[in-house]
């Protein structure tokens, strides 16, 4: 008789258990589904910095978009890019890649549009997706409730109020106003 049983996300075997189990390290279960809640991934590669691919246990990768934080567009079919775009990514580059994260299930969002997996990031135990807000690398989306809403308005303003990260650093800032007129001049041109 076969004691074990396969542990799903999104229909999809990440592990196999044994009845009389104990939770493997990396997992926290939901206690009335059995369903993943966290667990622990391997940080193959930053698409851009609000995006990444990760390997599961199970060798399956997936895109995971970090949820509830709103940064400047890198890879957006209809947009150009975004100011910033560069230095943000290559911040989540930097601290991301090549590491092992846990991911944590937002039980109200799975997916978005582009089919990514939507959850919160923690590095060791800090929460990235809060952590890029405090540097001020992304804003909260704040549109509607969830379950860190409160300590994501409060990074932000925090971080607006210290004037903390890119957007308020003078080279960059300069440098931004520069591109701008120069695009604006290139566009009396045309």
């Amino acid at each position: 008789k076969d004691d074990s049983f396969n542990l799903l996300y999104d229909n999809k075997i990440i592990d196999s258990l044994n009845r009389d189990f104990s939770i493997p390290s990396g997992y926290e279960l939901n206690p009335n589904s059995l369903k993943v809640i966290k667990t622990k991934v391997f940080v193959e590669r930053v698409v851009d910095w609000d995006t990444i691919v990760v390997k599961f246990k199970n060798w399956d990768t997936e895109k995971v978009r970090l949820i509830w934080i709103d940064t400047p567009e890198t890879k957006h079919p209809k947009k150009h890019l975004e100011y910033f775009w560069k230095e943000a990514s290559d911040f989540t580059k930097n601290h991301l890649e090549g590491k092992y994260i846990t991911l944590e299930q937002d039980l109200e969002n799975y997916r978005d549009k582009y089919y990514r997996l939507l959850w919160y990031i923690y590095l060791e135990n800090i929460l990235f997706n809060e952590f890029l807000i405090q540097k001020w690398y992304a804003r909260a989306y704040l549109k509607y409730p969830f379950k860190y809403s409160v300590n994501f308005k409060n990074a932000q303003k925090q971080a607006k109020k210290e004037k903390l990260g890119m957007r308020w650093n003078e080279e960059i800032r300069k440098e931004m106003l520069k591109i701008i007129r120069e695009e604006n001049k290139e566009i009396k041109e045309l």
